[in-house]
């Protein structure tokens, strides 16, 4: 009689497990579409109180990114905590998911330009995702003090082991 309650209760907390899991993936989901035209901006240096973060950013695009069309953002501020010595990054909402790819298409181009002036741009991503991200980061930094160029290649939201393994394979 005990085995019998104890098991009920174990299948009860395995299921409440499984409905957790899936309540947390389905609000990744919806962060993730809420951040998708999200662009970050990384050391673009912070002047003062009242700066005009979406200057900063259309002036980036046309002077450094080399863009001269009008993109239109919806939104755009720092994010973070303000820390001394450190220059918190700026968070771009594009009204057009196109734009947003056409920037970060172009960066990616230009970012030996970007490098240069210690600037970067990349893809805002929900914690859980990055959580994802760090804990699989040790395979590329050993394959990278290995020698070999490694990259997310195809890198889904949630990376099966198959992936990870073509992505090394394709390194070797």
């Amino acid at each position: 009689m005990f085995n019998e309650k104890s098991n009920k209760i174990e299948k009860c907390i395995d299921s409440f497990q499984t409905k957790l899991t899936q309540l947390e993936n389905a609000n990744d989901n919806l962060k993730f579409h809420n951040l998708r035209e999200n662009l970050l901006f990384h050391g673009i240096k912070e002047s003062h109180k009242q700066e005009n973060c979406e200057e900063l950013i259309k002036t980036l695009i046309q002077d450094v990114v080399h863009i001269e069309q009008n993109i239109e953002l919806d939104r755009v501020h720092r994010i973070g905590k303000e820390t001394l010595g450190k220059t918190r990054p700026i968070v771009a909402k594009f009204h057009h998911y196109s734009d947003r790819e056409l920037v970060r298409k172009a960066s990616i181009e230009k970012n030996q330009y970007l490098r240069a002036l210690h600037q970067g741009v990349g893809i805002q991503q929900t914690k859980a995702t990055m959580k994802k991200l760090r804990i699989k980061q040790h395979i590329v930094d050993r394959e990278r003090n290995a020698g070999r160029t490694t990259k997310w290649a195809g890198l889904t939201r949630k990376p099966p082991l198959e992936q990870i393994v073509t992505l090394f394979e394709m390194t070797l």
